[in-house]
């Protein structure tokens, strides 16, 4: 937060996506040693530890790039673009006080880092084509003061960079300036950074002095009173009793302002419940039923089985005294009289992560013994309650979870509610909001009243002001007579339920409670005889949840400069849609890999580890078109360039300014060098054949059988070891597409004649020369299709009627030459489909739909006949190179008639090595949707297809942590996918790409032909999609996946249907409303207070949700 001049404060929030460019370098391993004995020799101060090679600092460090965006309220965002080292560096050495460090970034995409660290001065360089290189001289200057102009260089095995150096404007009191560089042409900019040692000791003390076996030790007393501290360990009492244990202690300093209560209690602890569940046999075999249950029809059955169970039981009569003995030690002896709050405690509810909104059970006004045993009962019983079971399950995880109680005297308020300690939507944290009812406050908890909402602001001096009142209708009120709740109705609507003055107080102890914490709070409240109690304080949900840029560009490829090329030519042909991020991870990632061994293997080359090919933005992935065209380029542009960038893009570029960063980039390529390369690839064709046989014999029958007893993690460990296979293969196609595109280059060439630009006739003759390559997969599938189309026809019209199902069918049971000629078409080309090498995409195999749809389509044309029965014949060569438009010479016809047959079978192996590829990924799939099958038995998760939206590191991650987030973070993936889906991207981009239609997607029609709505914003994000308006809760099995739902309100029993929807509108609900609480923990674009949103939208129709603006755009019906 900023203030102004007039100071006003402003929210800042920064969200920024970390992208490493660089290979790590490690300080105990790629310093150079010589530089490094050289600077010891100087200091003439040799300790044993540097005589053996260890330095003074060890870490390691990286560099990267970090995007994103820049919010400050009252403001337009502003995107922003940093490259920098990552540094994570340390010292056990007591003589280091003083670190000091340099960072240069050059806008030619090369980086310089150096460091002085006691008598260490050291280095290293990372040239633009990705190598990384120490320093062998090192004369930088560390700037400790501003307004300097300095010169220094930087010397590797390779190359000197000369530096000219200007400090910052601004002199830093904390050691760091500002630089601009010159080396050279090239500008630049870094960082100097110097740094005094810390007192390490001093800053530790500054943590909990209290010992952990004593904050954490989850003593085995399964009832703990909310004075012990033990009672503040979640694994303990779970996430609600250790928060309300916190403030409990929390109310005790003196720093606060203002004095508040927390009423007294008590836990019982998660040991006391699975004790329970154990000694009753009833409820362990329905727990037991539950776990195994896998039909999703039959387990709201079983959870009413083991809820009945519990409720049927009785507390054991070993808990029943300790209870008794706690509650007589804090009350007294007429504990019995008095009226307590009996709550669920989950474990792992109440964070920052998972709310558990509403989900288990509170129980008020609980009088005597009897009453407050089965109020126990009912908190266990609520966690195997369908709707708690099934939010465990949309969260990844298990359906049992442990759960402890919390037992806390009521309090009789007269106004009571929730505060949020910062803004519920924005996250501003100038702003508290307090939503407040007359009495009890679970009228304004449950949202069954609508309740005044108090704003505040807060300055950064910590003074409070009213800043805007909004009455609530305040429908009925919740109060405390005779130790028994009654309901009441609102007869006090015209009255604000909070003065000005306490709404301050409570802002003043909601303040002091996020300053101990540490994070904004979300606290439950009442007042009572003008006392404040706290009732709840715990961590606003999902306020640092990713956004949906943070998600847009969580993959993006960090570029090393602002002018490098990428395309989408050619790479959009095998991925026109958005890919998922297993595909990134585990499919692109093994091709880009396969190109880099490719790079390795060529004589000359250092192998850059991070010199990418393919480039990935907005989950797309496109082509690095430096990096894979002009590595090797000659001093002049000539025509083998060109006729390379129509090989793989189909037109040549305005390549000037490319081929000058190529040169700069990676040198000039001599002769000697280009006919080398030229040999091997020439070498690598006369062994093709045999080597594609090797490959045939080795991937072609590749198969993953897996045993569906295996575990999740037997499956994860079958998957991430077959990245090596996919990799091998993709290689295979690699090697043979650049053999024929290195054929197709040279005949592009001869046909240009030593000419730069290439003219009609050119493509004219390449188009009628590759025309002799006929007999290959690509182009005997669509025959085949067709030739299966022309045999349906003859069936009549009883085929065209048939749904793809029926027609699937009835092709696998066909005895005719019909059904003879569709198995052998799926045996043979049942894995390909389109955007084929995409793991996420299903084959022909797995759904025929694409390819029976099209074989009725042309069976139905009028125009459809049987083809002539001919076979396929090469046309011949000869005839071919004599009739073409350009004038070649006799040789190079001779080089021609023996070129094209070669040409003609690299392209044949070249689709061989691309079925083979496709087929291997897709024999991967099936392992993946194993494992994915597995994973939702096992709880880890909610539904198959979720897989594809974690990476493959993530999925390994929640087998072993069974995180949450994670499965937050897929589902926001998956629900966002269709908007990447439909991005577009210019052809060739210079610098980050930014799609064509990122600004102003084509959802809906003309702004004549849509209205919108208005409401009130929860949760930003944009969601495109069929608007499904219901109005009742039996109705909802109408939602479909995707849908905008459109209702009057929502509760607990709406949960299930939270995971499937694209975004929420109701008519009535505050900030503090069940869908409110939901849609922001969800991440879904959500606006409130829609007036008669259920009788002006029409389901079926399409709308764009913008909850930023807090609009629903319809078109009409």
């Amino acid at each position: 937060m900023l203030q102004d001049e007039e100071r006003k404060a402003h929210h800042v929030q920064i969200r920024f996506i970390w992208s490493t460019m660089t290979p790590v370098f490690d300080y105990d391993y790629d310093w150079d040693p010589k530089l490094r004995a050289s600077m010891w020799s100087d200091s003439g101060s040799l300790e044993m530890a540097q005589l053996l090679g260890h330095p003074v600092v060890d870490g390691y460090e990286s560099w990267g790039f970090i995007q994103g965006l820049l919010d400050i309220s009252g403001h337009e965002s502003k995107n922003f673009i940093f490259r920098g080292p990552r540094i994570h560096a340390w010292s056990g050495n007591p003589e280091l006080h003083r670190s000091d460090s340099v960072s240069i970034w050059l806008e030619n995409g090369t980086m310089i880092s150096a460091r002085k660290e006691g008598c260490d001065r050291e280095g290293y360089v990372v040239h633009s084509d990705c190598t990384l290189h120490p320093m062998t001289k090192c004369l930088l200057p560390i700037f400790q003061d501003a307004h300097k102009h300095v010169f220094g260089s930087a010397s590797t095995n390779f190359r000197e960079y000369p530096l000219e150096i200007f400090t910052g404007d601004v002199e830093s009191s904390h050691g760091l300036n500002t630089l601009k560089v010159l080396s050279r042409s090239w500008k630049g900019w870094g960082l100097s950074l110097s740094g005094e040692r810390s007192d390490i000791e001093n800053m530790l003390m500054m943590v909990n002095d209290e010992p952990e076996n004593k904050r954490l030790s989850g003593r085995c007393e399964k009832v703990i009173a909310l004075s012990d501290t033990s009672c503040e360990n979640p694994n303990a009492v779970g996430g609600k009793g250790s928060s309300l244990a916190v403030t409990f202690r929390l109310q005790r300093y003196s720093k606060c302002l203002e004095d508040f209560i927390v009423p007294r209690g008590m836990c019982l602890t998660a040991a006391a419940g699975r004790d329970h569940a154990i000694s009753t046999p009833a409820i362990a075999n329905a727990i037991s039923l539950l776990k195994e249950t896998r039909d999703e029809k039959k387990i709201q059955a079983a959870c009413d089985d083991v809820v009945e169970a519990f409720r049927k039981s009785q507390v054991l009569p070993e808990l029943q005294g300790n209870i008794q003995v706690i509650l007589r030690s804090i009350f007294g002896r007429d504990w019995e009289k008095m009226s307590f709050a009996v709550r669920s405690s989950a474990l792992g509810e109440d964070g920052e992560v998972m709310s558990a909104a509403g989900q288990n059970e509170t129980i008020l006004g609980v009088v005597g013994k009897e009453s407050l045993m089965e109020a126990i009962l009912t908190c266990w019983a609520s966690q195997f309650a369908f709707r708690s079971v099934t939010y465990r399950r949309q969260h990844g995880q298990s359906v049992h979870a442990d759960m402890g109680v919390v037992i806390q005297e009521m309090v009789a308020a007269e106004a009571a509610g929730v505060l949020f300690t910062c803004h519920p939507v924005s996250g501003h944290p100038g702003f508290m909001s307090i939503s407040s009812n007359f009495g009890i406050g679970e009228t304004v908890v449950s949202a069954s009243a609508d309740p005044d909402t108090i704003m505040v602001t807060r300055d950064s001096d910590r003074s409070f002001k009213l800043d805007s009142v909004e009455k609530g209708e305040k429908q009925k009120r919740l109060v405390m007579k005779d130790n028994s709740l009654v309901e009441e109705e609102g007869a006090e609507r015209d009255l604000i339920s909070l003065s000005e003055d306490d709404a301050r107080r409570l802002c003043i102890i909601g303040d002091f409670l996020q300053s101990e914490v540490g994070t904004p709070q979300d606290i439950e409240w009442a007042i009572a005889d003008g006392d404040i109690f706290i009732l709840q304080s715990r961590p606003v949900t999902t306020l640092h949840s990713w956004s949906d840029h943070e998600l847009i560009h969580e993959f993006d490829t960090g570029l090393f400069t602002d002018h490098e090329y990428t395309s989408t030519g050619n790479i959009a042909e095998s991925f026109p849609c958005a890919l998922s991020p297993l595909a990134m991870t585990f499919t692109m990632i093994s091709i880009d890999s396969a190109y880099q061994d490719l790079i390795l293997y060529q004589p000359g080359h250092f192998s850059p580890t991070f010199m990418k090919s393919i480039v990935f933005s907005h989950w797309k992935g496109l082509l690095n078109v430096v990096n894979m065209l002009f590595k090797d380029p000659k001093e002049e542009i000539d025509p083998a360039i060109r006729a390379f960038q129509i090989v793989i893009f189909g037109r040549p570029y305005e390549d000037k300014e490319m081929h000058s960063i190529a040169l700069e980039r990676f040198g000039a390529k001599s002769s000697f060098r280009r006919t080398s390369e030229m040999l091997r690839i020439f070498s690598q064709y006369l062994l093709s054949s045999r080597a594609m046989k090797r490959a045939i014999a080795s991937y072609g029958s590749f198969d993953l059988p897996f045993d569906p007893s295996m575990t999740s993690l037997e499956l994860y460990a079958l998957m991430t070891e077959s990245s090596l296979h996919i990799r091998n293969v993709a290689r295979v196609h690699i090697d043979m597409t650049l053999i024929t595109a290195m054929f197709e280059v040279i005949m592009l060439s001869m046909l240009a004649k030593g000419n730069v630009d290439f003219n009609t006739e050119s493509y004219t003759d390449a188009a009628e020369l590759l025309q002799c390559a006929t007999d290959v997969e690509s182009v005997k599938i669509p025959k085949t299709i067709r030739r299966m189309s022309v045999l349906a026809k003859s069936k009549g019209q009883e085929f065209l009627k048939m749904s793809v199902g029926e027609a699937f069918k009835y092709l696998q049971k066909d005895k005719g030459s019909l059904g003879d000629m569709f198995r052998d078409f799926m045996s043979r080309h049942g894995h390909r489909c389109k955007q084929e090498l995409d793991i996420t995409t299903p084959s022909w195999h797995e759904d025929p739909s694409d390819i029976i749809s099209t074989m009725q389509t042309i069976a139905s044309d009028p125009e459809t006949k049987a083809e002539d029965k001919q076979e396929d014949k090469h046309r011949d060569v000869g005839v071919i190179v004599d009739g073409l438009k350009t004038e070649l010479s006799d040789k190079a016809k001779w080089v021609l008639r023996r070129l094209i047959p070669m040409c003609r079978n690299a392209i044949g192996r070249r689709e061989m090595a691309r079925s083979m590829f496709v087929r291997s990924v897709k024999v991967v799939r099936n392992v993946v949707l194993g494992l994915a099958n597995r994973m939702v038995r096992d709880g880890y998760l909610p539904d198959r297809d979720l897989i594809f939206f974690l990476t493959c590191y993530e999925i390994g991650e929640l087998l072993r942590k069974q995180t949450p987030s994670l499965i937050q973070r897929a589902a926001k993936r998956r629900r966002i996918f269709a908007r990447l889906d439909v991005l577009k991207f210019p052809e060739l981009n210079r610098g980050i790409p930014i799609p064509e239609n990122e600004e102003s997607p084509e959802f809906l029609p003309d702004d004549s032909n849509a209205f919108k709505l208005t409401g009130t914003p929860v949760c930003h994000g944009i969601a495109r999609g069929t608007i499904r308006v219901v109005v009742l809760l039996k109705d909802a099995h109408e939602i479909q996946r995707g849908d905008i739902l459109v209702t009057c309100g929502t509760d607990v029993g709406w949960s299930p249907y939270f995971p499937v929807i694209g975004g929420l509108v109701t008519e009535i609900g505050g900030l503090l409303s069940h869908g409110a609480v939901v849609a922001r923990e969800y991440g879904l674009p959500c606006i409130i207070g829609v007036k008669n949103a259920t009788k002006i939208a029409k389901s079926g129709t399409i709308g764009i949700l913008d909850s930023g603006k807090g609009t629903l755009i319809m078109e009409h019906s």
